[in-house]
C-alpha cells in the first residue's frame, strides 16, 4: 500500500500537497486469498486544514512542514518513507519514482529523511522536514512527492484479492 503526498510548489504564489492513496504499478505474483486485511499507511499533514499544504513562498525561502506517517491497519508493519520526484501519468493524474531513485529538479529542494519505521496498528511518527526555494528560481508552478509504502512486500495466502509485489519485476524500472 502506498499514500503519497504530491506538492506543487508554485514561488510568490501557492504549495499545494495533495495526499493521495495510490496503487503503484507492482508485478502481480498470482492470486491470493486474503487471510487478514492488508497494512494500511497514511502520510498526512500537520497543522494544515484538508489533506494538502498550501502555503505561498518567495524564492530563496525556506519553510519547517510537517506530516504524520500512520498505520491506519491492524497489524504491525515495516513502513518506509521518502521523497521522489512527481509526473503525471497517462490519462490523468500523478505518480511517484520508486524507493532507491536519484531525486532531481524539485525533490532536491525538500530535506526529507529517508527512513524506515515499524508502526504497529494505530501507532503515527511525526516528521518534519524543511522546503527551501532555491533563490533563482522563477515563479511557476513544480511538484514533488512524499511516499510512504511497505519496506516489505504484502504477501497474504487467504480468502480474496491480487497480491502485488513490485520486488520482483525488472521491467518495471
Amino acid at each position: 500500500m502506498f499514500d503519497h503526498m504530491l506538492a506543487h510548489i508554485v514561488p510568490g504564489h501557492v504549495l499545494r500537497a495533495a495526499s493521495l492513496g495510490v496503487l503503484a504499478g507492482v508485478a502481480l505474483v498470482g492470486p491470493v486469498w486474503a487471510a487478514h486485511e492488508p497494512p494500511r499507511l497514511g502520510l498526512t499533514p500537520t497543522g494544515e486544514i484538508g489533506q494538502f499544504f498550501a502555503l505561498s513562498m518567495e524564492p530563496g525561502a525556506s519553510r519547517q512542514l510537517t506530516v504524520e506517517l500512520g498505520n491506519v491497519g491492524h497489524d504491525s508493519l515495516l513502513a518506509r518513507t521518502y521523497a521522489a520526484d512527481a509526473y503525471t501519468i497517462i490519462n490523468g493524474g500523478f505518480a511517484a519514482e520508486l524507493f532507491g531513485e536519484a531525486p532531481s529538479g524539485t525533490t532536491q529542494w525538500l530535506d526529507y529523511p529517508d527512513r524506515e519505521v515499524t508502526l504497529g496498528p494505530g501507532e503515527a511518527l511525526v516528521i518534519d522536514f524543511t522546503v527551501s526555494v532555491p533563490a533563482a528560481t522563477v515563479p511557476g508552478e513544480y511538484i514533488a512527492a512524499l511516499v510512504a509504502e511497505n519496506a516489505e512486500p504484502y504477501r497474504d495466502a487467504g480468502a480474496g484479492g491480487v497480491s502485488m509485489d513490485r520486488s520482483t519485476a525488472p521491467w518495471w524500472r
